[in-house]
């Protein structure tokens, strides 16, 4: 009887632990889904911590997301990790170190200043794309090619974002208006914001600024030397280069406080010592101000704030007051939108997420330029009666 009691009560509590646990898992799993699934609404990545575990990546990860990285590689076998084996895209760091998935044959390796960087291919097709994989927001930034083309139809509905530009035969994103050599030129050079992550080359504020421009019945060229990633250092290289076939008669550099550092939370508050990096970049915007001084160029600097100094931390602005302090010193004039910003809802003005402008952020940053500029470009360019 002892031993059949023992039994019974152990079959019992057995049953129940498995019972109680299988209730565990089934709440557990039903959390992660509908965690996953917001995530996937809100435009938010799984936080690592649940999504590097195998098991979740195993079970959450879409089939979908690898036959479609498969193809972009080209990698029959999708189950392994494609880009570890691909010669056509390799895996980085873009700004704000988002990972990214980037094709080579977009670029040229270049060395600018002793050392190696990289530049845009002339007169090439990209598409800059977002793709949820279950767990996370992957982006591509990839040659435009017809198979390509074809897959982007093809999953077409499991894309987040695309955007779609050309670049011209120096290798820089398009404008909505050709270059005129008969016209003179506005340079602007920055990193991923000038360049116009997300939007089209119809709504990066270079665009918008020589459309209103030509509202006035000034025909410029606006040419966009913004390349995602770049520092002061590859805008006075590219600068440098290029100006003089170009002629320009204004440069506007577009800095933002990760030019300093990466972690540019810590720059804006200032917040670690990052003196090395500072004179590294006024080193480099010196050159772009001893350039445009020699050649009689109008000198800009802007300060693009982050969607943070437009919300949460309205009180930081470290990165702001050095570069302005250097300005001042140089009598170089100083933008800094902060205040125009504050005019408005910043969730309008920036990606809700994603680090950079809306179209409309561009629309109303290209705005404050313009005002900003008024004096500089009517003493340096006369509406098209009066050439």
């Amino acid at each position: 009887m002892k031993i059949e009691w023992f039994y019974t009560t152990y079959f019992k509590l057995f049953f129940k632990s498995m019972l109680l646990c299988s209730t565990c898992l089934a709440i557990l799993a039903s959390t992660l889904f509908i965690y996953t699934k917001w995530c996937e609404t809100a435009g938010y990545n799984v936080i690592s911590e649940i999504g590097d575990l195998p098991y979740v990546r195993r079970i959450f990860m879409t089939d979908r997301f690898w036959q479609f990285v498969g193809e972009i590689v080209s990698h029959a076998d999708w189950q392994e990790i494609p880009w570890a084996k691909s010669d056509e895209v390799f895996k980085t760091t873009w700004d704000f170190n988002n990972q990214v998935m980037l094709s080579k044959k977009m670029f040229i390796p270049t060395e600018m200043f002793g050392k190696m960087k990289y530049r845009y291919h002339p007169d090439l097709g990209i598409y800059n794309l977002v793709i949820w994989s279950g767990l996370y927001f992957q982006t591509f930034s990839i040659v435009a090619r017809p198979e390509i083309t074809e897959s982007l139809n093809k999953y077409k509905q499991d894309i987040s974002r695309h955007t779609y530009f050309v670049t011209d035969k120096h290798g820089f994103k398009k404008t909505s208006e050709p270059y005129n050599p008969e016209h003179p030129t506005i340079l602007f050079g920055g990193d991923s914001f000038t360049e116009g992550l997300w939007v089209s080359s119809e709504e990066t504020f270079v665009s918008l600024f020589g459309q209103k421009l030509r509202g006035q019945n000034v025909s410029v060229n606006m040419v966009n030397m913004g390349v995602n990633g770049y520092s002061a250092l590859e805008t006075a290289w590219m600068i440098e280069t290029y100006a003089p076939g170009l002629n320009p008669k204004m440069i506007v550099i577009n800095l933002f406080p990760n030019d300093v550092h990466g972690d540019f939370i810590k720059v804006i508050k200032g917040e670690e010592d990052f003196e090395p990096n500072y004179k590294q970049m006024f080193q480099y915007l010196e050159r772009i101000r001893t350039y445009c001084t020699t050649m009689g160029i109008q000198f800009v600097v802007a300060v693009i704030p982050s969607k943070e100094q437009i919300s949460v931390m309205k009180e930081y602005g470290v990165f702001q007051d050095r570069v302005k302090l250097w300005c001042d010193e140089k009598e170089v004039p100083f933008a800094d939108p902060r205040a125009y910003f504050n005019t408005f809802d910043w969730e309008q003005l920036y990606f809700t997420s994603d680090p950079h402008f809306s179209p409309l952020g561009h629309k109303h940053y290209s705005d404050f330029l313009y005002e900003f500029t008024q004096t500089m470009i009517s003493n340096e360019f006369q509406p098209d009666a009066l050439n």
